[in-house]
């Protein structure tokens, strides 16, 4: 019933009230610090994996699973959804500076511009020579959007003219996350290929950095106020930091016997936040005191994919439960 409610009222979109099961965790600590967890059901989204928190306390978030874009209210708990079109899979979600969304859409091989204020959904098609990139991560770099795509493709996107670029990636599938940092420059990773590259913007010319050890499995990137590139290795169970500038690599094993991490945030104070799949847990980490703090989910199979934040709060989506979680930090005496 809700699904045929949502697809009835289309682009424009559908409110959803106050919403039930949303619970409070107790509050986990590191010392100085305690982190107060708090879920939210996300009904008429399905498999939620991209999100954003907004300027105005809103969080958006994409269903990978029902093809849905939702403007969350933590405040109220209501929902809206725009509808994104048929045999739509989006992943990752951006903002813009005009305020429109742009996501990757990998059921639909497009790029996808949304404005929230009308709910229109402009698609851009990727070439026909490739029809199933299966797109992955996304950033904006000014009017350049750049992407890729796990069948193997990295490809760019002019946001003025609609004009899309593709390049085949070095040692072909699997390539994942990609990150802009603080200084500009563009880094992705290749799962199945082992390394991390950076992307020359003008020239589009892909230059590899190689990981220390055959088959860590480099999935998702974040960049620090430092321009460090942090990289989840499923493989390994490492996160680690590659100095841009040195190209030297320093890595820390997270907690458990066999980590699987996947997501990965830098917070506003240059912390971490990790997604283990492996003890179904939101990982914190420290890269000062190099300390590791778990926050294991309430319910297994959480599958958390994709996190983002603002100061104070960390949000992750559990694609194994249609909700968010929120993690606010709370400074002690």
């Amino acid at each position: 019933m809700l699904r045929r409610s949502v697809l009835q009222l289309g682009l424009a979109g559908l409110a959803f009230p106050a919403i039930i099961g949303r619970a409070a965790a107790t509050g986990a600590s590191t010392p100085g610090t305690r982190f107060d967890v708090t879920y939210f059901d996300l009904p008429g989204i399905k498999g939620p994996h991209g999100l954003a928190a907004t300027g105005d306390g809103a969080i958006w978030v994409c269903g990978n699973k029902n093809g849905t874009l939702g403007r969350f209210d933590p405040r109220t708990s209501e929902i809206k959804l725009f509808e994104l079109g048929q045999g739509s899979a989006p992943r990752s979600l951006l903002l813009a500076g005009d305020g429109a969304f742009w996501l990757s859409d990998a059921g639909q091989n497009a790029i996808l511009r949304v404005d929230p204020a009308s709910g229109a959904v402009q698609p851009f098609k990727l070439p026909a020579e490739r029809p199933h990139a299966d797109l992955d991560a996304a950033v904006l770099r000014d009017e350049m959007l750049w992407f890729t795509g796990q069948e193997g493709v990295i490809g760019r996107l002019n946001t003025k003219t609609g004009k899309v670029d593709l390049k085949e990636a070095p040692r072909g599938r699997g390539v994942a996350g990609i990150v802009l940092t603080p200084s500009g420059d563009l880094w992705f990773a290749s799962t199945i290929g082992n390394y991390v590259a950076e992307i020359a913007a003008e020239t589009f010319e892909v230059i590899p950095a190689e990981l220390p050890k055959p088959d860590q499995g480099p999935r998702r990137l974040a960049s620090d106020s430092k321009s460090r590139i942090w990289v989840t290795e499923t493989n390994s169970g490492n996160v680690s930091a590659l100095d841009t500038k040195s190209r030297s690599w320093k890595s820390w094993k997270l907690p458990g016997d066999r980590p699987r991490p996947h997501a990965v945030y830098v917070d506003d104070s240059d912390k971490l936040w990790l997604s283990d799949f492996a003890t179904n847990a939101i990982v914190h980490f420290d890269p000062v005191t190099e300390a590791f703090n778990s926050l294991p989910s309430d319910k297994p199979g959480a599958e958390v994919r994709h996190m983002h934040g603002r100061s104070g709060e960390t949000w992750a989506a559990e694609s194994g439960h249609d909700r968010l979680v929120r993690i606010q930090t709370v400074k002690q005496a």
